[in-house]
């Protein structure tokens, strides 16, 4: 069902000629899978916009294009991870050193999609994190 879930979230959220942020973690790696086969597919022309080291490596292995927030200060839209997310969808996001840069991109985003699979359910806020 994740799959099908990334596939949708980022069909329906990423479109031609949008700026992209890309988030760190373990799930965003299935959100960058998607985007790229969705812009090769569609011959869509999109500009990625990552928040940390891990994420440039993921848009530039993917083949995307890559930009800056001096080029881009409003994003269309933002895919980043989470550490733990409750059923109430509040969310902790992780003190690492790329915390501030994810911070930025996500809030000059107009959409702030968060990627997260099972091993990120919580109960509660600080559960496990």
């Amino acid at each position: 069902w994740l799959k099908v879930t990334y596939e949708y979230v980022v069909f329906y959220y990423n479109q031609n000629g949008q700026i992209v942020g890309i988030g760190s973690g373990t799930t965003v790696v299935y959100a960058v899978d998607r985007i790229a086969e969705l812009v090769k597919k569609q011959k869509m022309s999109i500009e990625c916009i990552p928040t940390s080291f891990q994420a440039l490596q993921l848009i530039k292995k993917a083949g995307l294009p890559l930009s800056s927030l001096d080029d881009h200060p409003l994003l269309d839209v933002a895919f980043d991870g989470v550490d733990e997310i409750t059923p109430e969808f509040a969310a902790i996001k992780g003190g690492g050193g790329c915390l501030i840069q994810e911070k930025i991109v996500d809030a000059n985003s107009k959409h702030f999609i968060v990627v997260a699979d099972e091993s990120k359910n919580a109960t509660y806020l600080g559960e496990r994190w």
